[in-house]
């Protein structure tokens, strides 16, 4: 089946197999041609294996024109872009994912690393907030909060983010020691 093909694809990798996570990829490709799952988990193997980026954009551009609104693809896709430090790009895939799932944390705390990477701190730290909107207990929006609250010397509003951390995670040696 489809699944069990792109999980071994994806074992394989992770044994860094890379000729067999291929084949198992290649094997789904060609017994499931339309399956936009595998065109995103061919860029993927393509993109972290091999630094292949420009064809992993290509391979992703036609999951996307099997389903326009295929939320994984634009998740990979701005992945990518990150890994090229084209964040702009990266931004707006994020942003066009979430235009399709505005609830899903995720995506909001994929596109608030990004802003960070390009110093824009105020809509880092708008989805960070959002983040923690959508999932008050997500540890790592606070702990990120505090670490940008503390680049801006807000040094006050930072320990409160580090102790909402402790609160959720009373060992967490990162907050501990900021």
């Amino acid at each position: 089946n489809l699944q069990g093909l792109l999980k071994k694809g994806l074992l394989y990798y992770h044994l860094e197999n890379n000729k067999l996570a291929n084949e198992s990829i290649d094997l789904a490709k060609k017994t499931y041609p339309n399956s936009k799952e595998v065109y995103l988990y061919r860029a993927s193997l393509l993109a972290k294996s091999t630094e292949k980026y420009d064809e992993a954009l290509k391979i992703i551009d036609s999951a996307l024109q099997i389903d326009p609104s295929y939320i994984g693809a634009y998740i990979e896709q701005g992945s990518v872009y990150n890994s090229q430090n084209k964040y702009f790009e990266a931004i707006n895939s994020f942003s066009k994912a979430i235009d399709i799932d505005s609830l899903n944390e995720d995506l909001y705390s994929s596109r608030a690393i990004v802003f960070y990477r390009i110093d824009s701190i105020i809509l880092a730290l708008n989805d960070y907030q959002k983040v923690i909107e959508l999932d008050p207990e997500k540890l790592l929006a606070h702990y990120d909060i505090g670490v940008i609250k503390c680049k801006i010397d807000l040094f006050e509003d930072a320990i409160m983010s580090f102790e909402k951390v402790l609160e959720i995670d009373s060992t967490n040696v990162n907050a501990i020691n900021y």
